[in-house]
């Protein structure tokens, strides 16, 4: 889209999370444009076109941008949802990945919440803070390893004074782990509806000795299904 303004700087991006702040960067422009008629940045409709489209072919080569007939990028961002401001959406998504880049995570925050699916803000949270959870504990892990490797350095006071470092390290990264555990398994159930099953088994033994088994399956609802097995 073509609004008598220069043309656009070639845009270069040199990694994933460059590429999404680029993203982000194009829907704050076009939200700006279409809300004042400018955006604060002094960026165009043809900034905001090259940026996405820049960012696009980093994170998917192989996809081939679509041109409309007057040969201008067509926007490819999904439709914001109802309520939600599109330009609220980027600035947070930018503040999260600031976030995972200071816990040294953001990459692989910016895997995991692409392997999730994530769509919502809580989505996205969640997955950031177990990306953050899983590298750190990682981290620790790796350190208590190079002290036990240099213990043979130590004499035997050195030699306990390592082992209480170790074990205070280990403890830490098992608080860690039991937490990536806790926000994996509360993220499955936001994503999930919460819905859980739960099976009951009455089991009566008839003359003879047969055995008869009515299961009983019980939604958080609190509906029951009745049934043999």
């Amino acid at each position: 889209m073509t609004d008598g303004s220069p043309p656009p700087q070639p845009v270069t991006i040199e990694s994933v999370t460059a590429a999404h702040r680029a993203l982000n960067e194009a829907a704050i422009i076009r939200a700006d444009l279409t809300e004042h008629g400018f955006a604060a940045s002094g960026k165009s409709w043809d900034d905001a076109d090259a940026l996405q489209a820049a960012a696009l072919a980093y994170i998917y080569p192989d996809m081939v941008p679509a041109v409309a007939e007057k040969g201008e990028l067509v926007p490819l961002e999904a439709a914001p949802k109802p309520g939600r401001s599109a330009k609220v959406s980027a600035l947070a998504d930018n503040e999260r990945l600031a976030l995972a880049s200071e816990a040294r995570a953001d990459e692989l925050a910016i895997d995991m919440a692409e392997s999730v699916g994530a769509e919502t803000s809580l989505d996205k949270a969640l997955a950031h803070q177990l990306a953050a959870a899983h590298a750190l504990a990682l981290r620790v892990i790796g350190r208590a390893s190079l002290e036990i490797e240099g213990m043979h350095r130590f004499d035997r006071q050195g030699q306990r004074e390592t082992m209480i470092e170790v074990a205070r390290l280990s403890n830490a990264a098992a608080r860690l782990m039991q937490t990536y555990q806790q926000g994996a398994l509360a993220l499955t159930k936001i994503r999930g509806g919460g819905a859980q099953t739960i099976v009951v088994q009455h089991v009566q033994v008839n003359d003879g000795g047969q055995a008869v088994i009515a299961g009983q399956a019980r939604g958080i609802s609190g509906k029951d299904g009745e049934g043999a097995s």
